[in-house]
């Protein structure tokens, strides 16, 4: 029988960092995601930025979504309200 789940720390999840730069770590194929894209994020030093200003409707986006979830320590998000 095949497992159906998968328990992995965060910290167990291959990824890599450049230096001064975060860890990407990817969640996806570590625990064999082909039905979205999950990957995660760690500082490797206090208050680096983790996420890039990121623009979900410009040219090329594709309008798609993403969640961010905070496990440890705290985030600064700035969020722009979208007109229509």
């Amino acid at each position: 029988m095949t497992e159906r789940w998968h328990v992995i720390a965060l910290d167990d999840v291959p990824g890599f960092a450049d230096e001064g730069r975060p860890r990407w770590h990817m969640v996806r194929s570590a625990l064999g995601i082909e039905a979205f894209g999950v990957n995660a994020w760690s500082a490797t030093a206090d208050g680096q930025e983790l996420i890039a200003e990121q623009d979900e409707l410009g040219l090329g986006a594709g309008g798609h979504e993403e969640l961010y979830v905070v496990l440890s320590g705290s985030a600064r998000f700035a969020l722009e309200q979208l007109r229509i």
